[in-house]
């Protein structure tokens, strides 16, 4: 199924055959850039990651359900945890554990994460 845009001026990044026709900007499945970009692999439940970059700690699978307080934070998540927020954010090289993925959202033991490949690296489960 092919989509027709014509702007002037569209910035996009895909990874889809793209086609001129007419000025017009043709595309043919296009795919969000932080898939191209992520890596060859899927986030699964039971999976453990570690940060890349600071993500916020989500109360739900949105942006809508707002984020965890990070008094709320249990103590042994909470070292990992920026100290100056009151919001939880936890810090970069933070290891994780896929519990749920939900679209791009990923859930684990203190909340939910907007899933960002790019900033998770799968650890291997040996080790």
């Amino acid at each position: 199924m092919l989509k027709k845009y014509c702007n002037r001026t569209i910035i996009l990044l895909l990874a889809a055959a793209l086609t001129i026709n007419a000025g017009c900007l043709l595309i043919e499945k296009p795919v969000c850039a932080a898939t191209k970009s992520s890596g060859n692999y899927q986030i699964k439940p039971g999976q453990k990651y570690q940060l890349k970059s600071v993500f916020k700690v989500y109360k739900g699978p949105g942006k809508e359900y707002g984020c965890v307080r990070r008094a709320d934070l249990k103590p042994s998540t909470k070292k990992h945890a920026v100290r100056k927020s009151k919001v939880a954010k936890l810090k970069s090289d933070t290891t994780v554990t896929c519990l749920k993925v939900q679209k791009k959202w990923m859930k684990i033991p203190s909340g939910w994460i907007k899933v960002d490949k790019k900033n998770l690296k799968p650890l291997n489960k040996r080790g």
